[in-house]
């Protein structure tokens, strides 16, 4: 009687097949696992840019006058006036975060300025990607000091 002498490759085969199969999908998760920390590691790196910025921006107006010309002396920027608030402005901001045209700009910056009563009122500071979804506002509230002149004047009436 002859046997018929069987290989053990098709074992062997499957047990690749199965193991490049566990590789691959080792791979892909792996692969979604770098992508999602990539994303998040920029979105970290956006917000830090942006809250950098912000409280530059804040700083600046704080050291001013209640007005957006300490701001305009030192941010090249353009007037943003939709009539909602006093005064304000639009700084565009590459991918970088450096100051850029409008044509160039991935993110802006826009201070606007509100007035609530005789010399109070707030600035508000939002930084955001171009069309798209708010990476850092921020609200700085100011209170001009009455001067003695003023005073003077209020007191003669």
């Amino acid at each position: 009687m002859s046997r018929i002498k069987r290989s053990g490759s098709s074992t062997f085969l499957m047990e690749l097949l199965f193991n490049l199969f566990l590789f691959c999908l080792l791979c892909s998760c792996g692969l979604l696992f770098f992508s999602k920390s990539h994303n998040m590691t920029k979105d970290t790196t956006a917000l830090h840019q942006a809250v950098s910025l912000a409280s530059s921006v804040a700083g600046i107006f704080e050291s001013g006058d209640g007005t957006l010309e300490g701001l305009k002396d030192v941010f090249p920027y353009e007037d943003f006036g939709d009539g909602s608030c006093e005064d304000s402005i639009i700084i565009y901001l590459s991918d970088n975060f450096e100051f850029c045209g409008a044509s160039q700009a991935a993110y802006h910056l826009i201070a606007d300025l509100y007035y609530d009563g005789y010399k109070n009122g707030s600035l508000e500071i939002m930084v955001q990607k171009i069309n798209t979804d708010l990476v850092y506002k921020l609200t700085t509230n100011f209170h001009s000091q009455t001067t003695l002149g003023e005073l003077m004047e209020v007191s003669h009436e």
